[in-house]
């Protein structure tokens, strides 16, 4: 009897090495809709996401594609790390893509630290770190950034400069930055509506001095909505519910500033300027 169930079992070895595995299914992670996530591998060695029931035939090779949740739970793997991820190849990079309809109340991403005994003004505990190779660590491509607690930079933070040529219209993603003028011709920098603008400001020096007529920064469409004051030359000049700052042709020279703050009700002007009427506040 255990000579038969030695050569049976032999038999089988030899069968399952001698036969190629043509697919294996079964679960991985999460949960689909039907309680399951299932995934093919093929005898190619390659992972697979069935289009139906032939493997080979009408499947396509994916990494892991799945369009519903996929919870991790950091003590059913073992080791100080609940995720690893060991990006070796030079174009290997973690990417997040929606096509989806976002809401007000929803974050494409969202970290909930909520672990005890944290120190918050410790970098060595921050919720998240970043320690690039290069210099760059976090490209924000376009849109505004929000930061609902203090911003702490111990090595200093870099004014973003943008140099203006022509007229322009002040968007909301160029606040925070230095605006130069930079044509002797003459042209206009207009902001954004007040009511659009709360929090946001803007730094607007003369880059190269007015020749044949002057610079202009104006309110949107004539809002009359610039208030506070200026030194130029020494003298205090008041701005009450104005809508043109003029950088003066023959006055204003390099180095002549203005800065720009706005609550979504008011435009607040500060700035200097080296010589008399460098800089003039007219209403509309």
């Amino acid at each position: 009897m255990v000579r038969k169930l030695f050569i049976f079992l032999l038999v089988l070895t030899v069968i399952a090495f001698t036969t190629p595995i043509h697919a294996i299914t079964g679960q991985l992670g999460g949960k689909d809709s039907d309680d399951n996530l299932h995934w093919v591998i093929s005898d190619d060695g390659e992972l697979y996401s069935p289009a139906d029931s032939t493997v080979g035939t009408d499947s396509y090779p994916v990494d892991i594609v799945y369009t519903d949740e996929i919870n991790l739970n950091g003590t059913s793997i073992t080791g100080t790390d609940t995720i690893n991820m060991d990006l070796a190849q030079t174009t290997s990079r973690l990417l997040v893509t929606t096509g989806a309809t976002g809401t007000a109340t929803e974050s494409l991403i969202f970290i909930d630290d909520n672990r005890t005994g944290v120190t918050a003004d410790t970098k060595e505990e921050a919720t998240l770190e970043i320690d690039p190779q290069g210099t760059h660590a976090i490209h924000v491509i376009d849109g505004i950034s929000y930061f609902g607690g203090v911003v702490v930079a111990p090595v200093g933070m870099t004014l973003p400069c943008q140099i203006h040529a022509a007229a322009d219209t002040l968007t909301i993603s160029e606040g925070s930055k230095l605006h130069v003028f930079d044509n002797a011709t003459e042209y206009k920098l207009t902001l954004p509506a007040a009511s659009t603008a709360a929090g946001i400001t803007y730094r607007i020096v003369v880059g190269l001095a007015p020749s044949g007529t002057a610079y202009t920064v104006g309110t949107n469409a004539g809002e009359n909505l610039i208030f506070g004051l200026v030194t130029v030359n020494g003298a205090v000049v008041g701005a009450q519910a104005q809508d043109l700052i003029t950088f003066s042709l023959d006055a204003a020279v390099i180095g002549d500033w203005i800065d720009l703050y706005c609550d979504g009700v008011n435009w607040y002007v500060s700035g200097q300027a080296f010589a008399a009427t460098g800089i003039v506040f007219t209403g509309t």
